[in-house]
């Protein structure tokens, strides 16, 4: 049986935690359930575990392609055996090479809200997506950000709430939801 998987990706900064507990809060709600997958937290975790000195913004600029590569195999597996709220940077990537029938949902806010957000510079955030976009197409050939790759775009600059009772009314959401279901 195939599992629904909801791929929330976005730039750093713009709201995808947020975003994915409050529809996951809200699917629950309707009787939809899922589980959740953070790579951000993951990564965050494995920096504080390393006891680099390095800031995260920093040691996250180092990653090795086989280690994003692990990364996603990681998310590979999880989504295979789960109703699966993915969220990364990488997640609807990951879906489409793995030939899934996934909803991708892109969240975007301005950048000074995004730096505001994450706590970073402008120019470390300006940074850290040339890095990611360097690392999406060594990976995989193409942008993370290509808007082919999502169905629902957000921007979350509304409050959280609004944002996903945007997506939940979103014809693309509710009919991947039929679909699927």
């Amino acid at each position: 049986m195939a599992h629904r998987v909801i791929a929330v990706s976005g730039l750093p900064g713009a709201g995808k935690s947020t975003t994915v507990k409050l529809l996951f809060d809200a699917l629950s709600d309707r009787g939809c359930h899922f589980q959740k997958f953070n790579a951000g937290q993951m990564w965050r975790t494995m920096h504080q575990i390393s006891g680099s000195s390095l800031g995260f913004e920093d040691w996250y600029g180092l990653r090795t392609k086989e280690e994003n590569m692990a990364m996603d195999a990681l998310q590979a597996s999880f989504v295979k055996n789960n109703n699966t709220l993915l969220e990364a940077r990488f997640s609807a990537l990951v879906c489409r090479q793995l030939g899934l029938d996934y909803l991708g949902v892109f969240v975007s806010a301005p950048i000074d809200v995004r730096a505001s957000r994450s706590g970073s510079s402008t120019g470390q955030l300006h940074a850290r997506l040339a890095d990611e976009e360097r690392a999406s197409k060594q990976i995989y050939g193409r942008s993370h950000t290509e808007t082919s790759l999502y169905h629902i775009f957000v921007e979350t600059i509304n409050p959280p709430a609004d944002v996903v009772a945007k997506i939940l009314k979103n014809d693309a959401f509710i009919r991947y939801l039929q679909r699927a279901g």
